[in-house]
């Protein structure tokens, strides 16, 4: 898989499962500009790179802008969301346990 190949969508985000085993999966998400508004609270603990791209995350009530190269770690059951991102972002995830 080539991390900068991807449609983009129109609404939402695409994931794409990577790598896959026992207690962790390895993700690439491609963003639109037109996200849900939904607040999650993951049961995996959960570190963020944003490959290309800016978004703007509510962690803990606290704004965090992520722009190309930085990440984020977010212990499970942290409360997080989404306010905004710019269309094509694309991002790697890592969950596990």
């Amino acid at each position: 898989m080539n991390l900068y190949k991807h449609q983009i969508p129109q609404i939402g985000e695409n994931f794409f499962t990577i790598f896959k085993d026992k207690n962790i999966t390895v993700k690439k998400i491609v963003s639109s500009d037109i996200i849900e508004d939904k607040l999650y609270i993951q049961e995996q603990n959960e570190y963020v790179f944003v490959i290309k791209g800016k978004a703007d995350l509510e962690v803990n009530n606290k704004k965090i802008t992520l722009n190309s190269g930085d990440s984020i770690f977010l212990k499970a059951k942290t409360p997080h969301r989404i306010l905004s991102v710019q269309k094509g972002t694309i991002w790697l995830a890592i969950y596990y346990s």
